[in-house]
């Protein structure tokens, strides 16, 4: 489990419109450098919620591709990280419109705190992915959940198809699939600042000696989310016009489908 929040983030972080964001990652590393338990803090690049498979069960992990920032340095190399090692930063809002408010369930004129499915400076790239598995091995889809979250807030994923519209969101309990060794992005979205821990958790069916018998096989973790309070200089940055005219970015996998029942 993550250690409770710094009682830094629980103030207005004052980073002028000037500031670089090297300075605001600094100060928010200043902030979470008390709480010694916490996970680094992954602030900006690509970096991917991975599920690997040992020979016996699945298991998720982080992984931070070359280039992203982890604690205001840049990996060198892929790295991968146990889940409660590494937090995860939400530096983009935007206020909530009409057509937004029915979409992700929060009134209009509140803010919204998110990642976007598009690449953005100075933010998180971050995926779904499987991509260390061998589609060879599984029958069908891999079926992902969102199996737990606490938080000041809400917190839904979105998908939203090549026009930037909304397809769908699964919040907590709700499933959906994505195929084996596929790679995607969606919306994380956030009704509030503060700490919340998520937890995702994939199942699949492993092929018994190359099939066509098979047997079920899951995975679970919990990763952090920080999401600071923004300064008011910075709410309209650039960052949150992506919300409008983002979209689901697919590697080599066809639009996520979803499942409506939770896996029990």
């Amino acid at each position: 489990m993550f250690s409770s929040p710094s009682p830094c983030l629980a103030r207005t972080l004052r980073v002028g419109r000037s500031a670089p964001a090297s300075l605001f990652v600094a100060f928010l590393l200043g902030c979470l450098a008390p709480a010694a338990q916490a996970g680094q803090l992954f602030s900006s690049g690509h970096g991917d919620l991975g599920v690997t498979f040992d020979g016996t069960d699945l298991a998720l992990e982080f992984h931070g591709h070359t280039g992203a920032v982890i604690d205001g340095q840049s990996l060198e190399d892929d790295t991968e990280f146990e889940p409660g090692d590494i937090e995860i930063l939400v530096n983009q809002s935007i206020l909530v419109t009409t057509s937004l408010s029915s979409f992700l369930n929060i009134p209009v004129g509140d803010r919204v705190y998110f990642l976007s499915p598009t690449e953005s400076v100075d933010s998180p790239f971050l995926g779904l992915a499987s991509e260390e598995l061998d589609p060879n091995q599984w029958s069908g889809d891999l079926v992902w959940t969102i199996s737990g979250v606490t938080g000041p807030g809400t917190f839904l994923l979105a998908a939203l198809d090549s026009f930037g519209n909304p397809l769908y969101t699964v919040g907590p309990n709700e499933s959906f699939s994505l195929e084996v060794g596929g790679h995607n992005h969606f919306l994380y979205s956030f009704s509030a600042p503060g700490t919340y821990e998520i937890t995702f958790s994939a199942q699949g069916s492993l092929l018994v000696d190359g099939g066509p018998g098979t047997e079920l096989r899951s995975g679970s973790g919990t990763f952090g989310f920080v999401v600071p309070v923004p300064e008011p200089s910075l709410l309209q940055s650039a960052g949150s016009l992506i919300l409008c005219a983002s979209a689901v970015h697919l590697r080599r996998v066809r639009l996520p489908g979803r499942h409506s029942r939770p896996i029990a």
